[in-house]
């Protein structure tokens, strides 16, 4: 990830956190499939806790 989308303090933005979690869905669904890709996958690669993309997405289907 570029530091160029990060406020001066590091602190990634909402808006980035969720850039981050479809750009990183998709590759893991189109590398893994559906079936094989999941909501922990997800949370771990894009560095953010699961609960953060349930506030936003219900299932995987819905953030990609």
């Amino acid at each position: 990830m570029s530091t160029a989308s990060t406020r001066s303090t590091g602190i990634a933005t909402s808006d980035d956190r969720l850039r981050r979690t479809m750009d990183v869905t998709r590759s893991l669904l189109l590398r893994s499939g559906y079936k094989q890709t999941t909501m922990d996958e997800i949370a771990r690669l894009a560095d953010i806790a699961k609960d953060t993309i349930y506030l936003s997405w219900d299932t995987k289907e819905t953030i990609s």
